[in-house]
């Protein structure tokens, strides 16, 4: 059967062969596979390690004596930070869908749930893991090193969440930076996602979101944005909007606007291109 004509059959695109059917909607259930497929992987937790092992590396020659958790853990990423946010976060699912078009299996899938479930899925299951390649990384390195520095002991940065620092809350710092850095991995999923669509080469799929990263940064460093809309204060930095939660809220914001973009014009692409075939 055509997949194009299979695809189109209604009760194809909005049904799901699997248990549950008409109690469990198709996102949801497809969701549930993608998410099982990222986070119960091998490469997975490698990811995480290897995102605790970059910033040990990075972060070797900075402790002293004198150093604490805080001051070390989320100062660390240095020229590694692209590395922990754009490359180690993609490779658990963001390539998968390269992966289904080089090995032909997206046929299954696509007339399993259809094209809108099947790029959401990988989508938010693609940017979960990212998400939490990053953030589990950063916390398992402070773990890590509680075994042999103190938790916290001065104020040794100026950034937006500093104002935790002051009220002498580490454990919510900490939470908090890392949440804001691992938001960025998310963009790079979604992003990396997006290419893999037009291009479903793993390669360029890995390759593609740090490049244009660095073209965005060239391009606009001389169009005097605000910190907010800055790229590299968006990707790397902290935009401080008032109080911690303000600037939680901002990074928010100016992650997942550009994450639902990217979501649908991938969904339109991908239809575009089934309708090709």
């Amino acid at each position: 059967m055509n997949i194009v004509n299979t695809l189109c059959t209604p009760s194809l695109v909005r049904k799901s062969p699997v248990r549950g059917e008409g109690y469990v909607p198709v996102i949801l259930t497809s969701l549930t596979v993608h998410l099982r497929q990222a986070l119960l992987s091998l490469r997975f937790v490698l990811c995480i390690l290897g995102t605790c092992l970059v910033l040990f590396m990075t972060s070797y020659g900075l402790i002293s004596p004198m150093s604490d958790v805080v001051s070390i853990v989320l100062m660390s990423g240095g020229g590694n930070m692209i590395l922990i946010l754009a490359l180690l976060p993609l490779i658990p699912y963001a390539t998968t869908l390269a992966s289904d078009w080089e090995q032909h299996a997206h046929p299954f899938w696509l007339i399993r749930s259809g094209v809108t479930h099947y790029v959401m899925g990988k989508m938010l299951a693609g940017a979960i893991s990212a998400f939490l390649t990053t953030f589990l990384g950063i916390l398992l390195y402070a773990v890590f090193l509680l075994f042999q520095l103190p938790l916290f002991t001065h104020i040794s940065t100026g950034d937006a969440y500093a104002v935790l620092l002051e009220q002498n809350m580490p454990i919510i710092y900490i939470l908090a930076r890392a949440t804001h850095l691992s938001m960025s991995s998310m963009l790079f999923a979604c992003l990396a996602i997006w290419v893999s669509v037009l291009i479903p080469n793993r390669f360029v799929t890995l390759v593609a979101p740090i490049v244009i990263y660095f073209m965005m940064f060239r391009l606009t460093r001389f169009w005097g944005l605000p910190d907010y809309l800055n790229i590299p204060v968006i990707i790397e930095g902290t935009y401080d909007a008032g109080s911690a939660a303000a600037s939680l809220i901002t990074k928010c914001v100016t992650i997942f606007i550009p994450c639902l973009l990217l979501g649908f014009g991938a969904m339109k692409l991908m239809r575009r291109r089934i309708g090709r075939e």
